[in-house]
């Protein structure tokens, strides 16, 4: 905070200065197209490497990419595919122009946000593992607020997510569980794991803090066509409503058929709350 008050000090006592603004470029091509799920590095993919990259493009006098600098990383491959598309696809950008509307050379600054598709491009999943990390704030009168989402592993932040329309069902079961006469302000914590071969669980544990409402495990095998077969469910807390949450076989789950596929995984599911004090 010290830096940041010096800083500001420093740029106010400073004479003002006229700074001539820069032509830009004009983005006039599909973006979205450009970089849409079939572009995904699967090197990326395989990895489960999602991120932000920031490149500063040089745009020439006839529109096209000539330079690409990362000024912010994700990943090698991630930043590399990024590059790759904006050089190699014609038609992304009008060439800037001077105040004398001549086309000239510019920089454009790129900021792509890549997040692996849900499906697979022929519409199956890919076998890969990964987790769903999700928190929230519910008051006494049942309205979420606070609402966050993380996915692992790489623990990437899902911009703005959605609250939830109702949580009747989960207050009802905080208060059974927890022995409360009326509805209580609680934290809600959740992670859902999907995990493949013999892997550990990407997450840890649940925090100490807090109490675990349902803990199951939902097992797996991947048959020759990649399908996912003899689903096995394992409670450990509950109750869970088993008959009414499908899984991977009742819903007919495709994976990808790719080289050393595993034959197996499992869904491990842990949700937890704490009871929080009435707002003053």
């Amino acid at each position: 905070m010290t830096m940041l008050a010096l800083g500001q000090m420093a740029m106010e006592l400073r004479t003002p200065v006229q700074v001539e603004k820069l032509p830009k470029p004009e983005i006039v091509g599909d973006m979205a197209a450009a970089f849409g799920p079939d572009n995904y590095p699967p090197a990326a993919q395989r990895a489960h490497e999602e991120g932000l990259v920031i490149a500063d493009l040089t745009v020439d006098a006839q529109g096209r990419v000539t330079g690409c600098t990362i000024s912010q990383s994700a990943s090698a491959s991630l930043d590399e595919q990024t590059c790759h598309i904006v050089v190699s696809t014609p038609g992304l950008f009008r060439a800037a122009r001077d105040r004398g509307g001549r086309a000239v050379a510019s920089h454009h600054t790129l900021r792509i946000r890549w997040q692996i598709p849900e499906d697979a491009p022929n519409g199956t999943e890919v076998a890969h593992s990964g987790a769903t990390l999700s928190e929230m704030i519910v008051d006494v009168d049942g309205h979420p607020t606070e609402c966050q989402v993380h996915t692992l592993p790489v623990n990437f932040a899902v911009t703005n997510p959605p609250c939830p329309s109702s949580t009747e069902g989960l207050q009802a079961a905080v208060m059974q569980r927890s022995g409360a006469t009326t509805p209580p302000r609680f934290r809600y914590f959740a992670i859902a794991e999907r995990i493949f071969g013999d892997g550990p669980l990407l997450s840890g544990p649940i925090p100490k803090d807090m109490t675990v409402l349902q803990r199951f495990r939902v097992d797996f095998t991947i048959d020759a066509t990649g399908k996912a077969v003899d689903c096995r469910w394992t409670v450990s807390v509950g109750p869970v409503d088993t008959e009414h949450i499908p899984t991977l076989c009742q819903r007919d789950q495709l994976f990808a058929i790719e080289p050393n596929m595993p034959k197996s995984g499992y869904d491990y599911v842990q949700i937890a709350y704490q009871i929080l004090p009435p707002r003053p």
